[in-house]
């Protein structure tokens, strides 16, 4: 993606200054609570019940995640996701992201992340730390009542590493606020087979997410297929 953040200053200091410490407020008391959960039980996030036990994924999604062709078959059967992303997951990254602005409502949980990641492509601080929230939000609701406790760990947890972000270059030097920092790591939550996920940038693998994942197979198929694998290799390109 194109770079991170860029260094657009608020007119004056004073405003800039309240609405750093505002961000870091929150930021900390986000965390705070995060971790003082993580510290009560087992970071080990799985669930509990088979979910997609009565749920198959259709042919087309499956050759996706495969990085097969796909484009024979009839796709119309797909969960309206699955088809989503099979006609543009194939697409340059801000071209998909573009895709997504376009075809999601703002309301939705796609719409919010997809947001989200508008904004950080932007620069927009602000935007980026309040969408990122909202996102993970709508997330963790959305997926714990439907007992995915894998996806509202995973997806809230990028959309929090976002808000750091957005903190940090806020910070700048004058709060001390590289100090700030993910509660867990993706390897003490989901095994050490998922450490490849830490070093990247939580943005770029939300974005692959998005790309990738159909919500119709556990997360954790998702996570070890090769597309996924294979959009999580390009981060640094």
């Amino acid at each position: 993606m194109v770079k991170i953040f860029r260094d657009e200053r608020a007119p004056g200091s004073y405003f800039r200054t309240a609405i750093t410490l505002l961000l870091v407020t929150v930021i900390v008391s986000i965390g705070g609570v995060r971790l003082a959960a993580a510290q009560d039980e087992s970071l080990l996030v799985k669930n509990k019940r088979e979910i997609f036990e009565n749920i198959e994924a259709c042919e087309g999604y499956k050759l996706f995640l495969e990085l097969k062709p796909v484009w024979r078959l009839n796709i119309t059967e797909c969960h309206p996701v699955a088809q989503l992303i099979i006609k543009n997951g194939n697409k340059p990254n801000l071209v998909f992201v573009d895709a997504l602005i376009e075809k999601t409502p703002p309301a939705s949980l796609l719409g919010a992340m997809v947001l989200t990641l508008d904004a950080v492509r932007h620069g927009d601080v602000i935007t980026s730390f309040l969408n990122s929230e909202i996102a993970g939000r709508r997330m963790a609701m959305g997926m714990g009542q439907s007992a995915d406790i894998e996806r509202a760990t995973l997806y809230s947890h990028l959309l929090y590493g976002i808000q750091l972000f957005a903190a940090q270059a806020a910070c700048e030097e004058r709060f001390n606020c590289g100090e700030l920092q993910n509660f867990a790591r993706i390897t003490e939550m989901f095994g050490s087979e998922f450490e490849f996920l830490d070093p990247v940038a939580p943005q770029f693998a939300l974005l692959c997410l998005l790309k990738t994942d159909g919500y119709v197979v556990p997360l954790r198929t998702v996570l070890a297929s090769p597309r996924f694998r294979d959009c999580i290799s390009k981060w640094k390109l």
